[in-house]
């Protein structure tokens, strides 16, 4: 337990409690396709400040969909990845520039809104895109990622759709997480990002 208290200031107990989540959490997404984010980052804002949220949640997120990935690499659309991850780095962009300018309690809004919306909003409309809505699409959804943490309903709206097989949605989409979730440890690790500012 030294380990787990050196490395958080949260309990040991707490941090256990969390793993065995994200555990839970990575199948329901594995088995259900989506869902498993959300719910984690709903417990999770119950221990840990906006500021830290998003990124632990990001890191701890990109693992997950990384190992689906990995697993299911054959099965992945790289058309819809190509286009895909230029929207990813210009979300990205736009992300760090805007994250350093918000005021306080933006952050934690952002996300109370996003979570409600998961829970009792609409679906929103599931279609197939062209190269140039994906790759719009990648950036909008990366921004809102860096603001809600959970942006995986957004993702899925749209690259569930354009794939006819289980394993090629489950796959596709984890790497599009991927993708979005690695781009909060470079945002939230910049010395100016509001993250610098620790978990006070």
């Amino acid at each position: 337990m030294t380990l787990f208290d050196a490395l958080s200031p949260l309990s040991s107990t707490l941090e256990l409690v969390l793993i065995a989540l994200s555990a839970l959490t990575s199948a329901i997404s594995a088995s259900a396709g989506i869902g498993g984010g959300t719910l984690l980052i709903i417990v999770m804002a119950q221990v840990m400040p906006a500021v830290a949220l998003i990124p632990v949640h990001g890191m701890v997120q990109f693992g997950s969909n990384l190992g689906r990935a990995a697993l299911t690499w054959r099965h992945i659309d790289r058309q819809l990845i190509a286009a895909f991850l230029p929207g990813v780095v210009l979300g990205a962009l736009a992300a760090a520039w805007l994250l350093i300018r918000l005021p306080s309690g933006v952050l934690e809004l952002c996300i109370a809104l996003f979570v409600l919306y998961s829970c009792w909003g609409p679906s929103l409309p599931k279609r197939r895109l062209g190269q140039g809505t994906t790759l719009l699409a990648g950036a909008v959804t990366t921004l809102l990622s860096s603001l809600i943490g959970a942006s995986g309903p957004l993702v899925a709206a749209f690259v569930k759709h354009s794939q006819t097989t289980p394993f090629a949605r489950v796959a596709t989409f984890a790497a599009c997480m991927s993708l979005q979730h690695l781009t909060k440890a470079f945002i939230f690790a910049s010395p100016d990002s509001c993250f610098a500012t620790g978990w006070g």
